[in-house]
C-alpha cells in the first residue's frame, strides 16, 4: 500500500476541499494518505507533523497552485517548511520519481515552483478530464505500468486492411457481426477489483470497470488492445469500426450506449449498457448486453 504526502497551500474553502476529497478519494482507492486535515490535531505540532509525514512517505504529492508557487519560491509559511525537506531529499536522490506535481488554480507560467522545475507533472486544471487524470495518478502511486503488452506484427499473415495512426485503430471495412458468443450479463462492477472477464482463450475480454455515478461506469482498456465508445445509435446487427477512436485508457458509459473491444488477440466485443442498480456502497450492479463477433482485428 503505498504511503502520500500530500503537500499543499491553504488558499481558499473551495482549494482546501477539492484537495481533501482528491485525498479521500485515493485513501477509498488503497493509498495510505498522510493529510493534515486527517490527522493534525487541534494544538498539535505541525513543523513535527511535516517532517514525521514527509519521512514516513514513499511519494509526495505537491498541489501546484498560485499562492503554493509563491510561498515555495519565498520559502515562507509551511509550505517553505516542507519545500527545504523535500527539496533535501531530490538532491539526495534526483531519480527516484518521489515528488509528483499536480497543477491545480495555477495561473504562472512555470506551472511549478523552482525547486519542482523538471519534473513531469499532472494538470488537474480542466474538471472534464478529472478522471482520465485521477485514473493516471491512482496507476502511477499503486506502481502500475502503462506499458502495453508486445503484439504480433499487425501486416504478418493478416487478410484486414488495417491503419494505425496516432492510436486510432480504423478497420476498413464493415464487419458481419458474426457472433462467437453473445447474451447478457450482470456483474458487481465494483467488487474483484473492477474485473469481469467475458469469453474464453482467444476470445476472453478482461474488462475493467469503476463507479462513475448514479447514472454511469468508466469502463478502462487496461486488460485489453483497446476501447472505443458508440453512443445509443450503434448497432450490433452490421458493426462498422471505421473511425471508432480507440486512443483513449477510459471511457464513461450510460444506459443505452456502447463500449467496442479489442482484447489482445485482436477479437471484437461490443457491449451495451442496459441499466445500473447500487443496493449499497459495496454492491453496485451494471447489466450490459454483449457480443462477440468471430472476427480479428
Amino acid at each position: 500500500m503505498p504511503k502520500v504526502f500530500v503537500s499543499y497551500s491553504h488558499d481558499t474553502d473551495e482549494h482546501k476541499n477539492w484537495v481533501f476529497e482528491l485525498a479521500a478519494r485515493l485513501r477509498r482507492n488503497g493509498v495510505d494518505v498522510i493529510f493534515d486535515q486527517f490527522e493534525a490535531r487541534l494544538g498539535s505540532d505541525l513543523p513535527l507533523f511535516m517532517e514525521q509525514g514527509l519521512s514516513n512517505s514513499n511519494r509526495v504529492i505537491c498541489i501546484c497552485s498560485d499562492s503554493y508557487i509563491a510561498k515555495a519560491n519565498a520559502g515562507s509559511s509551511g509550505v517553505g517548511y516542507e519545500k527545504r525537506i523535500i527539496s533535501s531529499e531530490l538532491m539526495r536522490d534526483s531519480s527516484s520519481a518521489w515528488v509528483i506535481p499536480i497543477i491545480r488554480n495555477c495561473s504562472s507560467q512555470d506551472r511549478v515552483p523552482a525547486f519542482l522545475r523538471g519534473l513531469r507533472y499532472l494538470s488537474f486544471e480542466d474538471d472534464q478530464q478529472y478522471a482520465s487524470n485521477y485514473y493516471e495518478l491512482l496507476r502511477d502511486l499503486h506502481d502500475q505500468s502503462n506499458l502495453p503488452p508486445l503484439g504480433n506484427n499487425p501486416f504478418e499473415n493478416s487478410t484486414d486492411i488495417i491503419d494505425k495512426v496516432d492510436g486510432i485503430i480504423q478497420v476498413k471495412r464493415s464487419l458481419a457481426s458474426s457472433t462467437s458468443d453473445s447474451g447478457r450479463a450482470r456483474f458487481n462492477y465494483i467488487s474483484n477489483s473492477g474485473v469481469h472477464v467475458f469469453g474464453s482463450g482467444l476470445h476472453e475480454f478482461r474488462t475493467n470497470w469503476s463507479d462513475c455515478g448514479s447514472d454511469s461506469v468508466y469502463a478502462y482498456s487496461d486488460g485489453v488492445k483497446a476501447i472505443a465508445h458508440a453512443d445509443p445509435s450503434f448497432g450490433f446487427d452490421t458493426i462498422n469500426l471505421e473511425l471508432l477512436d480507440f486512443s483513449s485508457r477510459v471511457r464513461v458509459l450510460r444506459p443505452d450506449e456502447h463500449v467496442i473491444w479489442v482484447n489482445t488477440h485482436g477479437r471484437v466485443m461490443v457491449t451495451k449498457l442496459i441499466g445500473l442498480n447500487a443496493e449499497s456502497d459495496q454492491a453496485k450492479w451494471a447489466e450490459v448486453e454483449y457480443k462477440i463477433l468471430d472476427v480479428i482485428t
